[in-house]
């Protein structure tokens, strides 16, 4: 995919920190849960979805999202968009975070605020307006209006 490369390559670099990607690109969501959270909760099914994704292939569809809007999730799964909403609610029900004192916990809780911090901003673009039927209409001084919204018929 075109997009997981742009990500992997331009994005990543350019927006996630060195040791953030060095440690934790590749790790599935089980691995990341591990280090902070109690998985007991979780059905075979959730651990199943959070094994078979890796942070990277989050952030290769956040990006996705962020730069196709609504017409991203026909190239998201339902499977995959449930795994994600199962590690956001794990991420913010899981409101303490232990420093230890070898400074790794320190890491951990930036992981934690940085995924979180990531969730957040995937569902809000997941929960935007319409963004798939946008009319441009310069002629009739009507810059931008929502396909769904224009009720006016020719």
């Amino acid at each position: 995919m075109h997009l997981q490369a742009l990500a992997k390559w331009r994005f990543i670099p350019r927006e996630w920190p060195q040791d953030f990607r060095e440690q934790v690109l590749n790790m599935s969501f089980l691995e990341i849960t591990a280090l902070f959270n109690n998985d007991s909760q979780l059905s075979k099914a959730q651990r199943q979805g959070l094994q078979a994704k890796t942070v990277l292939d989050f952030i290769a569809d956040f990006y996705l999202v962020r730069n196709a809007g609504t017409l991203a999730f026909a190239d998201i799964s339902q499977a995959t968009q449930q795994t994600y909403q199962t590690m956001a609610n794990l991420l913010n029900n899981n409101t303490r975070c232990v420093v230890s004192s070898d400074n790794k916990g320190k890491n951990i809780c930036q992981l934690k605020s940085a995924l979180t911090q990531a969730f957040s901003i995937y569902d809000n673009l997941n929960h935007a307006l319409p963004d798939r039927c946008l009319i441009i209409d310069m002629s009739e001084n009507k810059s931008l209006q929502n396909c769904a919204t224009d009720t006016a018929s020719p």
